[in-house]
C-alpha cells in the first residue's frame, strides 16, 4: 500500500519501500516469525543429517560389507543408530514444515488484515470532494491491488525466502563440517556466481519495469478506443487505430523477449559455472581419496558432494 493512496499513478506496482513497510508492519507478530525462523531452521537442520548420513553408511556399512571378512554383528549397532536418525527425522520432518508454512501464512493473514483495515481508514477519513472529483471504485481497486502484490511477496519472504536463506547457510555449514578443503575450493566460485546472479537479476528487473509499463500503455489505448469508439468509426480511422495498437503490440512482444532472453542467459550460465565448479571438486576429491589426502574418505565425498548438489537451488532462489 502507497503512502499517498489517493495520488498512486495507474499501472505503478509496489515498490521496495512498500515491501520494506509490510515487513515493519509484519513485526508486529514478531513471536510468530521467530518461530518460522527456527522451524526454517529445524527443516534446513533435518536435510543435511539425512544428506550427512550417507558417509557413514558408506564408509562404516556398504565398504566394510564388501570385504571378505564381513561380520555383520560388528556393524549392527551403527545400522541402528543410522536407523533410528532417519526414523526421528521421518517422523519430524511433516510437522515441521507444516508449523513453518502455517506460521507465515498466519502472519501474511494478518498483515492483509491490517492492510485492508489501514484501507477502510483512508477511505473514510478522506474529504468528500475527492470522491466527487475522482472515480472511489477505480481508488480502491487500484489500493486493493497493490495490498495484495505487497502481502504476495511478504508471502513469498516468509514461506520461501527465509527457507533458501537458512538451507543456503546450514548448506555451507555442512560442507565445511564435511571437509573444509574441499569447501574452500567450492567457495572460490561463490563470487562469481553471485556476480552472474546480482547482474541477470537487475537486467531482469529492469527490463519487466519496462515491460509492465507498455501493458499499462496497452491498456490505456484499448480504453481509449473504446471511449472513443464513435468517433473513430465516424471519421473511418479503424486500420490507423489497428496499426497503432499493433505497434504497441509488438513494443510489448520485443521487451517481453528481451526479459525471457536474460532469465535465460542467466540459468544458462549459473548452470554451468556451478556444474563445472562441482565437476572440478569432484576430480580433485577422488584424487585426495586415492592419494589419501586431507584425510578424506570415499562417504566424507559421496557426503560433500550430495550438500554441494543441495545447495544449488537455494542459491539460486
Amino acid at each position: 500500500m502507497r503512502p499517498n493512496l489517493f495520488h498512486a499513478k495507474q499501472g505503478d506496482g509496489p515498490s521496495l519501500a512498500d515491501l520494506m513497510r509490510m515487513i515493519r508492519m509484519s513485526f508486529l507478530y514478531r513471536t510468530a516469525i521467530v518461530g518460522v525462523l527456527v522451524f526454517a531452521g529445524l527443516f534446513s537442520a533435518s536435510r543435511y543429517i539425512r544428506t550427512w548420513l550417507a558417509k557413514p553408511v558408506l564408509d562404516e556399512v556398504i565398504l566394510p560389507a564388501s570385504q571378505s571378512s564381513f561380520d555383520l554383528a560388528s556393524i549392527a549397532p551403527r545400522l541402528w543408530e543410522i536407523g533410528a536418525i532417519l526414523g526421528v527425522l521421518l517422523v519430524i520432518t511433516p510437522p515441521i514444515m507444516f508449523l513453518r508454512i502455517y506460521l507465515a501464512s498466519w502472519v501474511v493473514a494478518r498483515v492483509r488484515q491490517d492492510v485492508d483495515r489501514q484501507v477502510a481508514r483512508k477511505f473514510l477519513s478522506a474529504p468528500l470532494r475527492l470522491h466527487r472529483g475522482e472515480a472511489s471504485g477505480e481508488l480502491l481497486s487500484r489500493a486493493l491491488t497493490d495490498a495484495h502484490l505487497a502481502c504476495r511477496a511478504l508471502e513469498v519472504l516468509y514461506k520461501d525466502v527465509l527457507e533458501d536463506f537458512m538451507l543456503l547457510v546450514g548448506g555451507v555449514m555442512s560442507m565445511f563440517l564435511i571437509s573444509w578443503q574441499l569447501s574452500l575450493l567450492s567457495v572460490v566460485a561463490m563470487p562469481i556466481l553471485l556476480g552472474f546472479l546480482s547482474y541477470f537479476g537487475n537486467q531482469v528487473q529492469k527490463k519487466t519495469q519496462r515491460r509492465q509499463e507498455t501493458q499499462s500503455d496497452l491498456s490505456q489505448r484499448l480504453i481509449g478506443i473504446l471511449s472513443g469508439i464513435k468517433v473513430i468509426k465516424a471519421f473511418g480511422a479503424e486500420k490507423l487505430e489497428s496499426d497503432a495498437f499493433q505497434r504497441e503490440l509488438m513494443r510489448y512482444f520485443r521487451r517481453a523477449v528481451r526479459v525471457v532472453r536474460n532469465r535465460v542467459y542467466s540459468r544458462a550460465l549459473v548452470e554451468f559455472v556451478s556444474q563445472f565448479v562441482m565437476i572440478s571438486v569432484l576430480f580433485l576429491g577422488i584424487w585426495a581419496v586415492l592419494g589419501d589426502f586431507w584425510g578424506l574418505t570415499l562417504g566424507t565425498l559421496m557426503a560433500f558432494s550430495f550438500v554441494a548438489g543441495s545447495l544449488y537451488r537455494p542459491l539460486k532462489a
